[in-house]
């Protein structure tokens, strides 16, 4: 039965030295990395409640030990040094974390503090950039519209195109027969519909000039794809 008690000491006082030896390493004196920074903040927090969870194993390991001291047996060596170990490593660990929090609260905070102010600096201006471009290409999507409306009164042109020569037709047509205007039936409300019509050729005579120059230009060479990555590259 003793025999059984040692081997549990052994399995025991194995198992705890790993999981504080684990725990120690999480504690990084010297963070170069955000994620090192978080995980250590996290490992330092946590700490009394991962101690309190091993404190009901401390406290089976020495009734065991005392068990064992009870009946006269011969405890190894080496057994009994890596329970002192263990003894040992709960305030050793609570000592790093200490140390590690007046680092932190000396030095560490305040180099973080600089390069998160750098990156959040880098990250506004591509930010920016992105902002600036997706401007652009959001102009590029409303000039394809535009675009689409340039074809439909490009078509609208030659419909405009045959009503004014029939107008002019109309007013050869009124002058040959010496006619006032008011006695030809319908030309006052021809005249009357092919006013808007003007007007939305017009619009597309300078939308034609306008597309010329900046939608066969400038926004030409704005790539969607390439938008979508410097977004990705941001996030």
């Amino acid at each position: 039965l003793l025999g059984c008690v040692q081997r549990w000491l052994e399995e025991e006082c194995a198992q705890i030295m790993a999981a504080l030896q684990v725990k120690s390493v999480e504690i990084i004196m010297n963070p170069n990395a955000a994620d090192e920074l978080l995980s250590t903040l996290e490992a330092c927090d946590g700490l009394e409640v991962f101690l309190e969870d091993k404190r009901p194993v401390l406290a089976n390991i020495r009734d065991m030990f005392q068990l064992l001291q009870d009946c006269n047996h011969q405890v190894p060596s080496v057994l009994q040094k890596r329970w002192y170990d263990c003894i040992h490593a709960v305030p050793d660990i609570r000592d790093r974390a200490e140390r590690w929090r007046a680092l932190f609260r000396k030095e560490i905070r305040g180099r973080f503090n600089l390069k998160i102010a750098g990156s959040a600096t880098l990250l506004k201006a591509q930010c920016e950039e992105c902002r600036l471009i997706l401007e652009e290409w959001s102009c590029k999507v409303v000039l394809k519209v535009a675009e689409s409306c340039h074809t439909n009164l490009t078509r609208l042109n030659l419909r405009i195109g045959s009503l004014q020569v029939q107008v002019k037709n109309q007013h050869l047509h009124e002058q040959m027969m010496e006619m006032p205007l008011s006695d030809f039936t319908g030309l006052n409300t021809t005249a009357e519909q092919i006013t808007p019509l003007l007007e939305l050729w017009y619009m597309a005579h300078e939308w034609n000039l306008w597309k010329e120059e900046i939608v066969e230009g400038e926004f030409a060479r704005i790539d969607p794809v390439a938008v979508k990555q410097k977004l990705s590259s941001c996030m």
